[in-house]
């Protein structure tokens, strides 16, 4: 088949050869670069994503530990508990706690 072409029409065939395997090789490289910019990219946002997860886990423990802290502070709190009062400690605590369940209606 190639021996009925001739010479310039050989060489002008095997230059387009040449430039679609090159066209593809280059084609195959940016897809490639491409593809791990890409990955590397939903890492960091995942990265960065599960680092504002867990502080704003940590101000949420935070923030409830410190009102535990100040419940037990409260007049008469260590008191009823010691002496397992439930209803004097309910008693006690309920203003706290309405206020808690006002500022997150999730708390149970």
């Amino acid at each position: 088949m190639l021996g009925n072409l001739s010479t310039k029409n050989k060489t002008m065939l095997f230059v387009a050869v040449v430039l679609v395997v090159f066209s593809l090789l280059i084609f195959g490289y940016i897809y490639n670069e491409q593809k791990n910019k890409l990955q590397e990219l939903e890492q960091s946002y995942y990265k960065n994503f599960q680092e504002s997860y867990y502080k704003v886990l940590a101000k949420h423990k935070e923030f409830y530990e410190n009102r535990v802290r100040a419940n037990i502070g409260s007049v008469g709190v260590k008191d009823a508990f010691a002496n397992k009062e439930r209803e004097k400690l309910q008693q006690i605590s309920q203003g706290r706690w309405d206020t808690l369940r006002k500022e997150n209606q999730y708390l149970k």
